[in-house]
């Protein structure tokens, strides 16, 4: 019995000798090119956001840019500014401008909190029944004024915006956001990109404002 105990220990040795061994702190924190990060609290709703900006690769300072705000910022600002990146460096005269990447998120590591903020700020009223991964909804409009009148100017008076080309993504509920915003404001951002919107959030009610919106859209296209 002792010989078994002793072999075991004899070989975790190595193991453990490699594991003394390591570097404990060799590394550096990773910092995406030509972003910068600001934590504001809101005058809307007295909550705390993080807005991530990325400028173009190789931006010209004389030059106004398209702006894409990105809804759920905590999950896609790194992968759309790499994308972005890429666009940028690939393009031709036929492609598309490149643009600023704005990522609207919340200043914390914890993937728990992001998801109750966000499926607070992310949906247009309070829920009718349990929902599983919601604790707390309803709290679309309050956000929508955050983002109107006070990230996109914090980020209008620091970046070259044109005005005139600004955009908003949302995916799941931030498409049903995004969906909303575009039903009953449509001139608030001159493209919306919807991912997988979340329709189903309290019995479909989103699309109560699709034929409206249906019906203004035909009668500006026919002016």
């Amino acid at each position: 019995m002792i010989r078994w105990v002793v072999a075991a220990l004899v070989s975790l040795l190595p193991a453990v000798c490699a594991a003394q061994a390591r570097p404990k702190d060799d590394g550096t924190p990773v910092v995406l090119p030509r972003t910068t990060q600001y934590d504001i609290t809101s005058r809307q709703n007295g909550q705390r956001y993080r807005i991530a900006v990325s400028m173009p690769f190789n931006a010209k300072p004389d030059i106004e840019y398209p702006a894409v705000y990105l809804l759920d910022g905590n999950q896609y600002f790194a992968t759309a500014t790499e994308i972005m990146t890429r666009l940028s460096y690939f393009r031709n005269a036929e492609s598309a401008a490149p643009a600023i990447i704005v990522g609207i998120g919340y200043p914390t590591d914890d993937p728990g909190e992001v998801i109750r903020r966000r499926a607070f700020d992310l949906t247009p009223s309070v829920s009718r029944g349990p929902v599983p991964g919601i604790s707390a909804s309803g709290g679309r409009d309050a956000f929508l004024r955050v983002i109107e009148e006070e990230i996109k100017p914090f980020v209008m008076s620091r970046y070259p915006v044109d005005r005139n080309r600004q955009s908003i993504y949302g995916q799941s509920l931030g498409g049903l956001m995004v969906l909303r915003v575009l039903f009953r404001n449509p001139s608030a951002f001159s493209t919306y990109i919807v991912s997988s919107p979340s329709i189903w959030f309290n019995d479909r009610e989103v699309l109560a404002d699709e034929e409206s919106f249906a019906k203004r859209a035909r009668a500006v296209s026919f002016v």
